[in-house]
């Protein structure tokens, strides 16, 4: 029996400027809680929303436990407040871009809690036509699959078999496999991790501003002895690109550089920390051209897509030189 005054869980969600999406999100989360008879906790960790966003939740979800920070704080960040906030035996780290389908939290808490070796699971993340998303739940990153990301051979060829075993494409999208199978990372939008397994590996590396802190986390799991697994029972929906919601796709290439460098320089080694590190400058010159021609396109869409993309890769560019 749990304690009245200890959760079985905890939902951690942080929340900028996307007041719709975190209505949705939390109502699906009260619903699950109530249909699965879990004992949980919300916690929202609002980033200095201008929409309306901590007011919303204070009006409609007076049992949520709202954090508002002034400032736009990162996702590990602004995390680690609500793991720090959070006193269930479970952390559900949960994108506000998210929807619970029915019975989502009761599969995977039932499974965690007959698999004590497992630290952290995940649930099937599909998109909102229905089918299985890729990219959350892979390999960690190995030097192979980052050089062809970095030169954009995914692009020119997506079903290469490099990029195809990083990301596990065959598994999940094998609609025969059906039972939980081990896992070397599950994303960051829906994160289930066991409390004891935190208080042993720690939290999010605040480091990391925007990506690789879950890839981060989960490396830290599996070298302390933790199972991670894919669970393909529960399901939600992840529209996906809240949590950049704002920026311009070119935009972000200068937060992914960073924190993919960091994270090769904290976990793979000099040799290939360099080798990755020359890759990225390289293909940042070598792009650069590309991007500018296509900021001065004749096509206003196309210019208002790509317009502060320059300046982006030479902000990519300068921090790689110093990392």
């Amino acid at each position: 029996m749990e304690s009245a005054s200890v959760p079985q869980l905890s939902i951690c969600i942080l929340n900028r400027n996307q007041k719709d999406l975190l209505r949705t999100c939390i109502k699906s989360c009260l619903d699950d809680l109530q249909e699965s008879e879990l004992s949980g906790e919300i916690i929202v960790v609002d980033n200095a929303s201008q929409d309306g966003s901590p007011e919303m939740v204070a009006e409609r979800f007076p049992q949520v436990c709202l954090i508002r920070n002034r400032e736009n704080a990162a996702f590990s960040t602004a995390n680690n407040q609500a793991i720090a906030a959070s006193s269930g035996r479970y952390v559900f780290v949960l994108n506000n871009d998210t929807i619970l389908h029915k019975g989502c939290l009761k599969e995977l808490v039932s499974y965690m809690d007959a698999h004590p070796d497992v630290g952290a699971a995940g649930p099937k993340l599909l998109n909102s036509n229905g089918s299985v998303q890729l990219g959350y739940y892979r390999r960690l990153p190995r030097l192979p699959d980052t050089l062809v990301t970095l030169l954009w051979l995914h692009h020119v060829w997506p079903s290469n078999p490099i990029t195809r075993r990083a990301l596990l494409a065959d598994k999940l999208l094998d609609e025969q496999r059906q039972e939980p199978w081990p896992i070397e990372q599950v994303g960051g939008c829906a994160l289930l991790v066991r409390r004891e397994a935190l208080d042993q590996v720690g939290d999010f590396d605040e480091a990391f501003c925007f990506w690789f802190e879950d890839v981060d986390l989960c490396e830290r799991l599996g070298r302390g002895g933790w199972k991670i697994v894919y669970v393909p029972g529960p399901c939600l929906t992840h529209y996906g690109g809240a949590s950049f919601a704002g920026l311009e796709a070119a935009e972000t290439v200068d937060l992914y550089i960073k924190s993919l460098l960091l994270f090769f320089k904290k976990r793979r080694g000099p040799i290939q920390y360099s080798l990755v590190k020359l890759t990225a400058l390289t293909t940042l010159l070598l792009k650069l051209p590309v991007v500018a021609l296509l900021s001065i396109s004749p096509k206003a869409e196309t210019r208002r897509q790509w317009r502060n993309a320059p300046l982006a890769y030479l902000r990519a560019f300068k921090g790689a030189l110093v990392l």
